[in-house]
């Protein structure tokens, strides 16, 4: 899943031959890395303009420093109905992303950089080339973008995370078109959630899409100079993985429970192929808290009373954190 952060945007770019976007084959390990363009998986390239003409989201750029991983949070469907989800159903759920982010969220692109489906291809996400700034992660509450500088590349499908339904049983009563896809795709229980209904999907990212994430991570590290299982800080965050996960810098359960879990492994293999024999800082990572102030040491609440209260911490470790449970 993504969010966009409009006041900083950014872009990856790509080469223009005879007018069609496209790039380049590079070698990982020997082995030609091939970013299928976004002509070929079917992109509109009239979304990104307004009725004037102009970009609605022009490309901006700066140095890469993270890889932020994603799922898309969507069950892998039978698109066309031919018996089978394949390369064609995964360009149909890139197109939906694509129209989502452009049309009805009105960002005129998609927001991430790339795109990789469960046999291992990669597309093309935003427009542009290296380094060029995406929409993919913010932090609502704090107000702080995580795309400057970062590359984020979504796994299409849920790897352990619930997916809503628009009524109850559209997935369940409908296995033919939402397949168990042998450990990548399993929809389990159903139930009903803030009046809405949703389904628990379990699965775990494929071999081939795991070869092609490390691949692609390894590919760009090397442009950048980036050890992939390396450290180091960024925007508002302290020693963080330069491989991390959405949740790592929002408060999502993005990119899944099982995909997060492969995290070190991918981290590990696009260290291998990176080629060097860089090891990760050994960081003391200490994780601690103070109470600075309250609003109020005890409250009573009559039944559907609301009152405010505040709780300020100051964080007196050396690593970002998020939760921290005050005593009772």
């Amino acid at each position: 899943m993504m969010l966009k952060n409009k006041a900083k945007k950014y872009l990856i770019a790509f080469f223009i031959v005879l007018g069609i976007i496209s790039f380049s084959f590079k070698k990982v390990n020997g082995q030609e890395l091939r970013i299928i363009p976004r002509a070929e998986w079917g992109a509109n390239e009239s979304l990104r303009f307004n009725e004037k003409g102009e970009d609605k989201w022009p490309e901006e750029y700066a140095p890469v420093q993270k890889f932020i991983i994603h799922h898309s949070g969507t069950t892998l469907k039978d698109n066309d109905k031919n018996g089978a989800v394949d390369q064609e159903d995964y360009k149909a759920t890139i197109r939906a992303i694509y129209n989502w982010h452009a049309q009805v969220l009105n960002w005129g692109d998609i927001g991430y950089n790339y795109l990789i489906d469960p046999l291992g291809n990669i597309y093309q996400g935003r427009y542009g080339s290296d380094g060029v700034v995406g929409g993919h992660a913010l932090d609502d509450v704090k107000n702080i973008g995580y795309n400057r500088g970062s590359v984020g590349i979504v796994i299409l499908g849920t790897y352990g995370g619930w997916v809503y339904e628009q009524e109850q049983g559209e997935y369940l009563k409908k296995p033919e078109q939402f397949p168990e896809i042998g450990g990548i795709q399993k929809i389990g229980q159903e139930e009903q959630h803030n009046g809405r209904w949703r389904v628990r999907v379990e699965g775990n990212i494929s071999q081939a899409a795991k070869d092609s994430l490390s691949s692609l991570i390894s590919s760009k590290s090397k442009k950048f100079n980036i050890s992939p299982n390396g450290y180091s800080d960024f925007v508002d965050l302290i020693n963080i993985p330069n491989i991390i996960g959405h949740r790592d810098v929002d408060r999502t359960t993005c990119p899944g429970e099982n995909l997060y879990a492969s995290l070190p492994e991918i981290r590990n293999l696009a260290q291998s192929k990176y080629g060097q024999s860089v090891k990760a800082a050994n960081i003391n990572r200490i994780f601690a808290a103070s109470l600075q102030g309250q609003s109020d040491s005890e409250i009573t609440l009559k039944p559907n009373e609301t009152k405010e209260i505040y709780l300020e911490y100051k964080n007196e470790g050396n690593t970002a954190a998020m939760k921290f449970i005050w005593p009772a």
